[in-house]
């Protein structure tokens, strides 16, 4: 079994906390989250959707993930109501083994900031039978430090 074929199976529900820093000097906002992984088109893409809260308010997002086999090339379409407005964040990268039956899939993309330079996202999933974990590092233009942290962990349900 390939590491997408290994992501296919975490299908179905899942709960645990998600947890955001903004900023270095942030407190951590924590909350309960809840995660339903979902095959669709035959088992050739995967849908991830997510829901948390921020501040009390609730929010939701959705990861849609590809790979070809052939390149060995992971595609992430990340769409939510927190951060990326009324845009698609389209992220690339790769699977990982990282063993004892865990793998990890490492994807990063960018948005524009205006006027400046561009920023980025590296979201890295990591993955077994029990356990699922999303984080998220938002990366400024380079030469600057990591700015905005996202830990989610879940259980099954």
């Amino acid at each position: 079994m390939d590491e997408f074929q290994a992501l296919l199976e975490c299908e179905g529900n899942w709960t645990g906390s998600n947890r955001i820093q903004t900023t270095p000097t942030d407190t951590i906002q924590e909350s309960i989250s809840r995660l339903a992984v979902t095959p669709i088109l035959n088992r050739t893409f995967l849908r991830i959707d997510q829901e948390w809260s921020w501040e009390g308010q609730p929010q939701s997002g959705s990861f849609l993930i590809g790979y070809s086999r052939q390149s060995k090339q992971a595609t992430v379409h990340w769409i939510d109501s927190w951060h990326n407005g009324v845009r698609v964040m389209p992220l690339v990268g790769a699977f990982e083994n990282t063993g004892q039956g865990k793998c990890m899939l490492v994807v990063n993309g960018t948005f524009p900031v205006e006027p400046g330079l561009d920023w980025g996202w590296r979201i890295t999933f990591q993955f077994n039978g029990a356990q699922l974990k999303i984080d998220m590092v938002c990366l400024p233009p380079e030469g600057f430090p990591e700015l905005g942290w996202v830990w989610s962990e879940f259980q099954r349900i």
